[in-house]
């Protein structure tokens, strides 16, 4: 990973621990067991449960470590999530949604057929945050409510 992404990936770290004072800390064990709690839901294609500083903690699909630091970057701002998109092995999907106080991030990769796959980036830990990927006939609007309800038990 080329320093201009580790420093990027570093500056969105301290800027999301700004906006954290509320967010609790969980350890990788806890990490573990929100990884099986959502990839428990039947709504939900794939989990992938990474740190802060773009380290995959557990994960259903394997994605490029460069990939995941970028994901990091993208709760810098509104304009950073839209220019960069949720990028999944080499496919954006395009952000619809930013909602920085919520730590929600979401969009879609296809026009919203029956093939298109949703993607959203969750944070409702300091240290930890949660992708999670959906298809049809599943949309956030359903999706995302579960997973926040699952992530409110840890």
């Amino acid at each position: 990973v080329s320093n201009k992404s580790r420093m990027s990936a570093n500056d969105a770290a301290e800027q999301l621990s700004a906006l954290d004072l509320n967010l609790k800390e969980i350890d990788e064990e806890t990490a573990g067991k929100v990884f099986e709690s959502i990839k428990g839901l039947k709504q939900v294609k794939d989990v992938v449960v990474f740190n802060t500083e773009g380290k995959a903690l557990h994960a259903t699909m394997d994605l490029p470590e460069k990939e995941i630091v970028e994901l990091t970057t993208l709760y810098t701002d509104k304009k950073t999530a839209l220019q960069k998109a949720i990028t999944l092995k080499g496919e954006r999907h395009e952000v619809h949604r930013f909602f920085a106080k919520e730590g929600l991030i979401y969009g879609r990769l296809g026009k919203g057929s029956k093939d298109s796959i949703g993607a959203a980036l969750i944070k409702n830990f300091s240290n930890v945050i949660v992708l999670v990927t959906y298809g049809f006939p599943y949309l956030s609007a359903r999706v995302l409510p579960l997973v926040r309800k699952e992530l409110s038990k840890f």
